[in-house]
């Protein structure tokens, strides 16, 4: 308000660059989210997945308001369609998305299954949870730790139940995410997973 310069410290090559890599995982979390999301709601590939959430009771709006999405069948439709956009395997592989081969390449982390977005409390994407559809195992599979995820640091959905807790002035606890969303499609909305 008085115009007084603020000077900001100075970051050496080194800092910006870790910066700018952190930036770009971010991106790609996003991408990842947006790319579940489509598959999900707007291909084919996603009907299983709607069956199985209108089972346990998720409608569309919960659906949007978790960007619920689903992983597509087949072994590379993910890293396929981002290396196509030019997001490196070495990028995918540092964020999670795919898994390394024993021979040559990679091949996508997560197949035929729910993807949950795991979102920080600043409404960034960190990284997913996975639910299997049918009885297979394992039940979830989940992003890897990564520099941006360390699944003992977050709680799934704080980003949209802090307002909530705020308000009420405390907090639900459950176990997993599919309890958070199955109490936030029921009304509860101060709810937070481990």
């Amino acid at each position: 308000r008085l115009n007084i310069p603020i000077t900001k410290k100075k970051q050496s090559e080194a800092q910006l660059k870790k910066a700018l890599e952190i930036k770009n995982l971010y991106k790609i979390h996003e991408m990842a989210q947006t790319f579940f999301y489509n598959c999900l709601t707007k291909t084919g590939y996603g009907k299983p997945g709607i069956v199985y959430l209108q089972k346990r009771g998720i409608n569309k709006e919960i659906i949007e308001k978790f960007h619920l999405g689903f992983a597509p069948p087949g072994w590379d439709k993910l890293s396929s369609a981002f290396i196509k956009r030019g997001i490196s395997e070495e990028l995918l592989l540092q964020v999670g998305l795919v898994v390394k081969k024993k021979s040559k390449g990679c091949y996508d982390r997560f197949r035929e299954r729910i993807m949950i977005p795991i979102i920080d409390e600043k409404g960034r994407t960190v990284g997913f949870g996975a639910r299997i559809l049918n009885s297979g195992q394992p039940k979830y599979l989940n992003s890897p730790e990564t520099p941006l995820f360390n699944k003992r640091r977050l709680l799934f959905g704080l980003n949209e139940a802090g307002k909530f807790i705020r308000q009420q002035e405390y907090a639900i606890i459950v176990e997993g995410y599919m309890d958070a969303i199955a109490l936030a499609s029921n009304g509860v909305s101060n709810v937070v997973a481990s």
